[in-house]
């Protein structure tokens, strides 16, 4: 079998990211729509003016005037011929999106427009060390009649599918061209390896969202947090919570011996709230990242809060990678155990 690189992969894709969320949208469009159908002469001028704004935005407000090396204005001409011969909605928005993957930078973001439907391909995947393996499939699916929960997925159209690249993988399946059918080379825990053709289902956008979805999603965001002896477990899904709920998880860790800290697909949010959060359970200053700006740099500082982390000694285990180790009060933290992150911390602008 013939498996494309995920080199290959980032020719049709964007890489996700800007400073600036780039947002356009074109209404009432449907997906079948947008990879089908002629494209129309409307639809290319409003194309060539979203290349025009995304040219405009990189240049005014991008953090490096340099562009990594890259000539722009030449990138922005080379794209918009490009877009003059596209030939579907679906392929002028392909080229919009890989305008941008030049930078190969994870927070410059091209966001398509609305879509009338939503691809649901009844599966969800995620990355176990160097795999990808399938984690979830949806009853009443295509996907369930296929695959499984921990079959692992070699190659997914063609590609393989990697870690470093599985993000844009996804944005390019679900924001970019979502696909009715997608093919994927499978492996099950017995070691057979077999080719399937996973069929699409495409739900109404308005049927997706209602006051049950919501409650549900405020559900799965919520901070949650498990007490096992002397050990508190606490999973953090996003960065995105009050600074009071904080408090009083850390307050809870602190009548514990140990925390362990669960950031796995962490979708990010407050840079504030994750200072705050490394500020509670540490005795000393620690330098996050550098915040690099057209004007310089600034590091972005975590103080402590003034509290010590427990009576006993604390042992910290953070499942993100984050820099070198530094002390707790009376113990320990390490800053990498369990799987790797791939998540990234930026500031929008």
């Amino acid at each position: 079998m013939t498996i494309k690189r995920p080199a290959d992969v980032m020719k049709r894709v964007a890489r996700v990211g800007l400073s600036v969320l780039l947002v356009f949208s074109i209404p009432g469009v449907g997906v079948v729509a947008q990879q089908r159908t002629q494209i129309r002469r409307e639809d290319r001028e409003l194309a060539e003016r979203m290349l025009q704004n995304l040219h405009d935005a990189l240049k005014r407000n991008y953090y490096d005037p340099s562009f990594h090396g890259i000539d722009i204005d030449a990138r922005y001409r080379q794209y918009g011929e490009r877009l003059r011969k596209a030939e579907t909605l679906g392929g002028a928005l392909r080229v919009l999106a890989a305008y941008l993957s030049g930078l190969n930078d994870s927070h410059t973001i091209f966001l398509p427009p609305n879509r009338n439907n939503i691809a649901d391909y009844g599966f969800e995947m995620q990355m176990v060390g160097d795999a990808c393996y399938v984690t979830e499939v949806r009853p009443g699916s295509d996907a369930e009649q296929k695959i499984h929960p921990g079959d692992q997925i070699l190659s997914l159209d063609g590609y393989a599918v990697e870690r470093a690249d599985l993000t844009q993988l996804r944005y390019y399946l679900r924001g970019i061209a979502p696909k009715s059918l997608t093919g994927m080379i499978v492996r099950s825990p017995s070691g057979e390896t077999r080719n399937v053709l996973v069929a699409t289902k495409f739900v109404n956008r308005r049927e997706t969202w209602n006051e049950e979805t919501e409650l549900q999603t405020r559900h799965l965001l919520r901070q949650r947090y498990v007490e096992r002896g002397d050990v508190l477990f606490w999973k953090m899904p996003t960065f995105f919570a009050q600074g009071n709920e904080i408090d009083r998880v850390i307050d809870i860790a602190r009548q514990h011996k140990a925390l362990v800290l669960d950031l796995r697909r962490n979708a990010g949010g407050s840079i504030a709230l994750m200072e705050r959060l490394i500020g509670s359970v540490m005795d000393q200053e620690v330098t996050i990242g550098m915040r690099v700006m057209r004007g310089g740099k600034k590091p972005e500082i975590a103080k402590p809060e003034g509290r010590s982390c427990s009576p006993g000694n604390w042992l910290c285990w953070w499942t993100a990678a984050l820099p070198q180790p530094a002390k707790c009060s009376r113990g320990w933290c390490s800053w990498s155990i369990g799987e790797r992150s791939s998540a990234i911390a930026a500031r929008a602008v």
